[in-house]
């Protein structure tokens, strides 16, 4: 009965366009759940809508004070709940890249508009390679002065230094049919540039490149990639940003079940990060592992989950044999590990070493081989990992290097007997220092004896102990030379 009405309020809700209840059908019937049936045709007519007004809102973020950018922090762990207000956010780049562009409002009022002193700068500006001042041109060109082959040429130029709204412009052009150069619309050439400027992050290339995928307009069929596109649009969304933002703020305030309705509803919606949010909400307010479960499955069966989510995913699976056990944990620290964690890359190493083997899916996920893994994922670890810093994975490369060259050494004879005397030689000193220190402190306490005259037994154990301490001294001395000789033979084996 809940689940029913929980569909009819949504239905509801995207009748009336609201873009939280739209992107909630969009992402339910794109993955099946929740008594909606898999339905890609539905999935993307809901989510063509939301796609089509983030696209929008994204205009006017710099504008409204109700939206902000998506920061995709996640709680566990909680390194990036120490930066929300950083000026490196998508928001401040935003202001700053429509302020670049001549956006008056991003630049504050009272401005005179002068056009000729302006374009002189705008030029200037991409004599020196400003991609925002290329763009700027194309826009004057070919808005203001209806100059469309000069327009093109900023654009083009712009579009070869990586601007994304350089080559949804190309796009426009190609659709449009206001090519000088062609006459004619080219349909083929507008999806090309439409997907590559979306692939980019470009909301309206990404709505466009999406109708192509949908109709086959581009002369191939691909509706779920059609619908992952208009996703990825929706999750940039500025009004589900202020509700990750208030619930973000919440959280910080301790305020955690504010936090858990407002990251439940953007989970609700298809975010990857709210939902894992969600789970890790479920477990601090103790809400029962049937809450924990369900958002920690969601958040890794998004098209592209996060490594954390993978990661929480296997110790879950792991810990409960009765839902997939360790087969299914492998799968997951697998594709957390192909996706660049090194902490699933070491808990993969644990799981190998207490036996498990690694199923080819997951081996080839990776472009491994059974042959070698260890050491490939290893390797693997320590690339990925902070240069610098003493890790678990470089910990354990230093360990499996030890081993393998003492093995190596043990395999050669000279080598072998090498090492037999060196540990001897270790056992020896141990056992020889605290006897020296003792012979010279019995030599050190005859030398300074107010006994002026010893007789003939006491003169002759004084040089007895003299030698015995000297004998000591060459033969520690000895035994460092073999220990030097070992240890050398060790450091050309590790290198």
């Amino acid at each position: 009965m809940c689940v029913f009405q929980g569909q009819v309020y949504s239905l509801i809700g995207a009748a009336g366009d609201n873009r939280f209840a739209v992107m909630h059908a969009g992402y339910k019937h794109s993955q099946g759940i929740d008594g909606f049936p898999r339905d890609l045709e539905a999935a993307y007519s809901y989510y063509s809508n939301a796609g089509a007004q983030s696209s929008l809102d994204r205009e006017k973020m710099h504008r409204q004070k109700e939206q902000h950018a998506v920061e995709h922090v996640y709680l566990s762990p909680v390194e990036g709940l120490h930066s929300l207000s950083h000026q490196s956010t998508d928001l401040f780049q935003f202001v700053k890249y429509q302020a670049e562009s001549g956006d008056v409002d991003s630049q504050g009022q009272g401005v005179r508009r002068n056009h000729s002193r302006g374009v002189k700068l705008l030029e200037r500006a991409a004599e020196r390679g400003s991609v925002s001042a290329l763009n700027g041109l194309g826009w004057y060109y070919g808005m203001v002065l209806q100059d469309h082959r000069k327009a093109l040429s900023f654009f083009q130029q712009a579009a070869l230094n990586g601007s994304e709204e350089a080559m949804f412009n190309l796009g426009v052009y190609h659709l449009s049919g206001k090519n000088p150069d062609q006459l004619h619309r080219n349909e083929t050439a507008a999806f090309l540039l439409f997907l590559n400027a979306s692939r980019l992050g470009h909301a309206a290339a990404s709505v466009e490149a999406s109708w192509f995928l949908s109709t086959g307009g581009a002369g191939r069929r691909d509706l779920e990639g059609a619908v992952i596109l208009l996703k990825k649009v929706c999750e940039q969304n500025g009004h589900l940003g202020f509700l990750i933002r208030d619930a973000l703020q919440a959280f910080l305030r301790d305020a955690k079940k504010e936090a858990f309705l407002k990251f439940l509803l953007a989970a609700e919606t298809g975010l990857g990060s709210a939902q894992s949010n969600t789970a890790h909400l479920c477990e601090g307010l103790q809400l029962g592992a049937e809450c924990q479960w369900r958002y920690n499955n969601l958040s890794v069966v998004n098209y592209d989950p996060h490594p954390s989510a993978l990661l929480t995913m296997g110790d879950l699976l792991l810990s409960n044999s009765s839902v997939g056990g360790a087969d299914s944990a492998l799968l997951m620290y697998g594709r957390a590990a192909a996706a660049g964690s090194p902490q699933a890359m070491f808990n993969l190493l644990v799981l190998i070493r207490q036996g498990l083997v690694l199923p080819q899916g997951v081996l080839s996920l990776m472009n491994l081989t059974q042959r070698g893994v260890q050491m490939d994922l290893l390797h693997r670890c320590v690339q990925v990992e902070d240069e610098g810093s003493l890790t678990a994975c470089r910990l354990e490369l230093i360990r499996v290097q030890l081993i393998s060259a003492c093995r190596t050494m043990i395999d050669s004879s000279v080598q072998r007997l090498l090492t037999y005397a060196s540990l001897l030689s270790l056992l020896f000193i141990i056992i020889i220092l605290p006897l020296q220190s003792c012979l010279k402190h019995r030599v050190c306490a005859k030398r300074t004896s107010h006994v002026h005259h010893l007789n003939r037994e006491q003169s002759i154990m004084g040089g007895l102990l003299l030698r015995l301490l000297q004998a000591c001294d060459v033969c520690v001395t000895l035994c460092g030379v073999c220990v030097c000789v070992f240890c050398t033979a060790l450091l050309s084996h590790l290198l």
